[in-house]
């Protein structure tokens, strides 16, 4: 691994980590201050905003990170493509605001419309953040992406606490994209002019073809990440999807933490030994097994816990997200689980493969997620995305053992009877925490015992591991492997 690799790994690493804290602290200090209704309005949003920011994309950021020579044809038409690109969006959402929001369920179009200025000014930091992610700039797009994190959590309290209601929402998002613009702008002012405008239709078409790709794959992959919202605030009403995203959030909060960690040292082991398929199966194998021996402990501890988590984290508020987290917490691993077979898909080019998947996925969750509304409103939806969950990350598997032309059931199973020795102990420790509910002994008192009946499970839980598994083993395989690469 070259000198300036480890440095992005490790600028990386802790960025991830300080914006993790930083993201923390948002939501901690934004529920105390909004309500499931305007938190359920800015998903709603979320909904639009991503599938706009694919149209005026079109890919062509990814295009100039892979092109391996950049000329200033390229960036000047890839710049005004993409300003033109984002003029159309926001000129197309502001004459369609009132379908659109119709579609959505979103009620205040006019927060959508207002919204829409982003889409301006991002589309002018396309190039521009294309150029740092391409020369491996990591410490200023780590600083980038941390004071625009810090930036909204300081402009969203001072306006929600000055009374701006959702507005300080959508104030606070603008602003933050501004601040990364200027930050990006001042950045690379040495390489890239904003004025550079003019469009070469050769050169268009060498990044378009790229660009169209990579497109195509990212409206399938938002498809399946945006779907079940879509379902909650159509059926349900923006107040319900307030409530749904803020469990889905705090679920993601450790899968993302991790996952982003695993993608930065996994990604570039497999991509070294991508031809390497009995390797790349072994790495896979050792991977699934320690991530599922860390997280069906931590989304059993999860589903315990859930009422005293949303109640830390949300404020005494959000009791109505303590279900709903109970329940897509189950599905904790599955949800990371899909950040481990990724890279071999992208390490092996099988771009097109894995968008086929995510067509399945979308249909999958969206049909899931409709029929738990139906039998269970959003308890239902959580039920029907948990399941999805579950399936899409078999199919993955399966997937990646085709491509491999290896068999990957021993890992399947193993995944299942990792989840059945933690889940197992979900029934005592349920039955436990109702009877201190129903005594008369102190409420402290009772958590404590809670606590330590919990403690006791997970002692025995990874007891039962470590002799069936072993997993030091799989993870010194890892950093063999990584050590290899070096």
């Amino acid at each position: 691994m070259s000198i300036s690799a480890k440095k992005g790994l490790t600028v990386t690493s802790i960025s991830t980590i300080i914006s993790f804290i930083i993201q923390t602290l948002t939501t901690i200090i934004l529920a105390r201050i909004f309500t499931p209704n305007q938190f359920g309005e800015m998903a709603a949003v979320a909904i639009v905003t991503s599938y706009a920011d694919i149209i005026w994309q079109l890919g062509l950021g990814p295009a100039i990170i892979q092109k391996s020579n950049i000329s200033k044809k390229d960036l000047s038409t890839a710049n005004g493509i993409s300003i033109f690109l984002g003029l159309i969006s926001f000129i197309g959402v502001l004459l369609l605001a009132n379908p659109i929001s119709s579609i959505v369920g979103l009620e205040n179009e006019k927060v959508l419309m207002v919204t829409s200025v982003s889409f301006l000014i991002n589309s002018i930091s396309v190039v521009p953040n294309s150029l740092l992610q391409k020369e491996l700039e990591f410490t200023k797009i780590a600083t980038k992406e941390i004071l625009g994190n810090f930036c909204y959590l300081i402009f969203s309290v001072f306006f929600g606490l000055n009374g701006y209601g959702i507005w300080a929402l959508v104030f606070a998002n603008i602003l933050r994209y501004l601040v990364s613009l200027m930050l990006v702008l001042f950045f690379t002012k040495d390489v890239f002019q904003i004025s550079n405008l003019k469009i070469f239709i050769g050169n268009l078409r060498q990044m378009a073809r790229f660009g169209f790709g990579y497109s195509i794959s990212r409206f399938l992959n938002v498809t399946t990440g945006q779907i079940d919202y879509l379902v909650v605030s159509k059926t349900m009403g923006t107040t319900s999807l307030g409530i749904y995203s803020r469990a889905f959030q705090l679920m993601t909060i450790p899968a993302n933490l991790i996952g982003q960690v695993v993608d930065l040292v996994y990604f570039p082991v497999m991509s070294k030994i991508q031809n390497n398929n009995q390797e790349l199966a072994r790495i896979l194998r050792s991977f699934t097994n320690i991530m599922s021996i860390l997280y069906f402990p931590v989304a059993m501890t999860l589903f315990i816990f859930s009422d005293t988590f949303v109640y830390i984290i949300l404020g005494g508020n959000w009791g109505a997200v303590s279900d709903p987290l109970r329940i897509l917490g189950l599905s904790l691993f599955f949800r990371v689980g899909y950040k481990i077979t990724d890279p071999i898909y992208r390490s092996k080019g099988a771009v097109y493969k894995r968008a086929s998947l995510h067509l399945v996925q979308a249909i999958v969750t969206g049909l899931l997620a409709y029929l738990g509304y139906i039998y269970g409103g959003i308890n239902g939806v959580s039920i029907g995305v948990s399941l999805s969950l579950f399936l899409n990350y078999f199919l993955n598997l399966y997937g990646v053992s085709k491509l491999l032309g290896i068999h990957m059931i021993k890992s399947g199973v193993q995944v299942l009877t990792t989840m059945f020795i933690s889940y197992v102990f979900i029934f005592p420790l349920e039955f436990v925490k109702g009877l201190l509910e129903k005594s008369n002994i102190n409420d402290i008192i009772a958590f404590i015992l809670l606590i330590a009946c919990w403690a006791i499970a997970m002692v025995i839980i990874f007891i039962i591991y470590k002799i069936i598994y072993m997993p030091t083993k799989g993870f010194k395989e890892i950093l063999k492997n990584i050590r290899k690469s070096d």
